[in-house]
């Protein structure tokens, strides 16, 4: 799980139950040996009038594109705002044109305009493919969860229907 305290979480869940019938979520043992197991989710806590955090989770993206989404990057020790993920058989700057409503990037601002695997990624050792695909989003410190669902909505309309 990514994390901060004071800024919010990105981690995987599952809707697996124990034998008490309780959802497991982030304690699935599965979770850490089938990397195809569960969802990404995004938790972010956010300020409130009253001395209370209020935290918001939106997950669901791969169940929306099975096997296709795939994280970049370790899921430890990364920034708890930032999401960097490819979709297979898509390329970054197409979905991006597609969806212009949606302020994202497909990789540094020293390498704006350029349509070619990021050289960061190249050294994870992702392929060219899934390197172009790759899709950066970042929360920032208001966003709230209808502000992540009128971004994964037009994203996902432009994945299906050939947009992008």
């Amino acid at each position: 799980m990514r994390s901060s305290a004071d800024r919010g979480r990105v981690c995987r869940r599952c809707g697996c139950r124990d034998h008490q019938r309780s959802q497991l979520g982030t304690r699935c043992p599965r979770l850490a040996t089938d990397r195809t197991h569960g969802t990404w989710t995004f938790a972010v806590d956010l300020p409130s009038p009253s001395a209370k955090r209020t935290t918001i989770r939106r997950g669901g993206l791969t169940d929306r594109f099975p096997g296709r989404i795939h994280l970049n990057g370790p899921v430890d020790g990364c920034l708890p705002n930032t999401l960097n993920i490819s979709i297979d058989g898509i390329q970054g700057h197409e979905l991006l044109e597609a969806v212009p409503q949606i302020a994202a990037s497909t990789g540094s601002a020293c390498h704006s305009g350029e349509h070619q695997p990021s050289p960061v990624l190249s050294v994870m050792g992702l392929p060219d493919s899934r390197s172009l695909a790759a899709l950066r989003l970042s929360l920032g410190r208001w966003a709230t969860a209808d502000d992540i669902d009128r971004t994964v909505e037009p994203l996902t309309a432009a994945c299906l229907g050939g947009n992008a």
